[in-house]
């Protein structure tokens, strides 16, 4: 098991030979049915038939019959690639940018601070008690000067922009709100 393991993290597929099979074994799904004749399926062998049903690796063995699955609808890996490719540059236009994605690529919602208005830089006006006497209050109104040096020098490469989740721990939406440069964000 653990020669298989080391394998497998050096290789995308590793290729097994002389396992021991059932007789006119071909299909990987008779070790995921009920047992018959006193085969006991998802037990002893199953770890490398599971392995093989995800295709990262292959079981070659005398007593197997010649598999007579189709292959020739999956894709190959370099059609993968370039699907995946094709499909980032299609997302770099629809975002308006030629050169890479970018911080701003999953920005779905733009908005820009009133350098005027004091308050709040996140929250709203409407939020309840709990939130406005909550600790994160010190936060939303937080002078640029007190942040760390790190977290500046952030804020000035993302050109003043402050990048907020909109759905939960997904990164994928965010709303984007633009700071003036003398903006004390």
């Amino acid at each position: 098991m653990k020669s298989i393991e080391l394998a497998l993290s050096m290789c995308d597929i590793v290729d097994m030979y002389g396992f021991t099979v059932d007789p006119g074994y071909t299909e990987w799904t008779r070790y995921f049915s009920t047992p018959r004749k006193g085969h006991n399926p998802l037990q002893g062998r199953a770890y490398y038939q599971l392995l093989e049903c995800l295709g990262v690796i292959r079981i070659h063995s005398p007593m197997r019959s010649k598999r007579n699955q189709d292959w020739s609808t999956v894709p190959s890996r370099d059609a993968i690639t370039r699907a995946h490719t094709a499909a980032l540059r299609l997302k770099r236009i629809q975002a308006g940018q030629k050169g890479g994605l970018g911080p701003f690529g999953s920005c779905k919602v733009w908005g820009d601070s009133d350098p005027e208005k004091a308050g709040l830089i996140s929250g709203s006006t409407n939020m309840s008690n709990t939130r406005k006497r909550s600790n994160y209050g010190k936060w939303e109104t937080l002078p640029f000067d007190s942040l760390r040096k790190e977290a500046q020098e952030h804020y000035n490469q993302l050109n003043h922009v402050s990048l907020y989740k909109m759905d939960g721990n997904k990164l994928d939406d965010l709303v984007c709100v633009r700071h003036p440069p003398k903006s004390k964000a």
